[in-house]
């Protein structure tokens, strides 16, 4: 028969965003400029890895006074400001016309490993407000049962974050894409069973799936691996890199793509 285009796709896995630290050529071509992505593709589902970078939270830098100097100046030493700063350059990535889902990731859940600071007379009183507030809503999230979302519960109470569709999964929140013929909703961080998580082992799940996490785009059998979007140099990744700005866009009867952004364009 003869083929049709023109149509919409079915979603769109950008790599990881880290939204204080993403490429601002990546941001234009993915969602601010013209004949950007999103709006070409107008995909129905945009779905967002490592939405923050945690700067502010950062538990490598506890005891490294130079990077938290460094955070200072570039404005992000309060979870507040680090928040706001995310918010609006998620906004940048909605449209009427997709849905957002926030994949529940390791950098998104640094703010919990915060939360569990053990040495309180260390933390910023800039944010102790937002600790114990922080806390508490966990304390009542566990006596429901819960797992409560921290990320999502602090920026839609701290921030101007005031989007009609946006979801952001829960810890181990199946994502199902394509009549559940691929799973979106794992970051690749987890492996089975609580083991550390890697593209050849999430590979062997039985259900074919996009994931992201290592910044290294790829292909494993049934899996598809989004890179990042965030500028190549973040501080700890020396020497030699494979980190790629590589998404993976979904069509409607399955079948994916890797787009790889090259000097400044993601198209012919």
């Amino acid at each position: 028969g003869i083929g049709t285009d023109g149509h919409r796709i079915e979603a769109f896995i950008p790599g990881d965003i880290h939204a204080t630290a993403i490429d601002p050529t990546v941001l234009k071509l993915a969602a601010t400029g013209r004949q950007n992505m999103i709006d070409v593709l107008r995909p129905k589902f945009v779905v967002i890895h490592d939405l923050l970078e945690g700067a502010s939270v950062n538990h490598h830098a506890a005891d490294q006074p130079l990077e938290r100097y460094k955070t200072e100046n570039r404005g992000l030493t309060t979870i507040q400001s680090e928040l706001q700063a995310t918010a609006d350059t998620l906004k940048k990535y909605y449209r009427a016309f997709s849905e957002l889902k926030i994949v529940n990731s390791n950098h998104n859940r640094w703010l919990d490993r915060w939360l569990d600071s053990k040495d309180v007379g260390r933390i910023d009183a800039r944010n102790l407000k937002m600790f114990f507030d922080g806390n508490l809503a966990r304390l009542y999230a566990a006596d429901g049962g819960d797992h409560l979302n921290v990320l999502e519960y602090l920026m839609r109470k701290y921030t101007t974050l005031a989007l009609p569709s946006v979801e952001f999964l829960g810890l181990n929140q199946t994502f199902l894409l394509c009549n559940k013929k691929l799973e979106a909703g794992m970051h690749g961080d987890f492996g089975a069973n609580g083991s550390r998580g890697g593209p050849k082992q999430l590979a062997k799940i039985g259900r074919k799936a996009i994931t992201a996490h290592s910044h290294v785009t790829g292909i494993y059998d049934g899996l598809y691996v989004a890179g990042t979007s965030t500028q190549f140099d973040m501080g700890y990744n020396n020497g030699p890199s494979s980190w790629s700005h590589s998404h993976v866009i979904v069509y409607k009867n399955g079948k994916r793509a890797i787009i790889t952004m090259f000097k400044d364009k993601w198209r012919a």
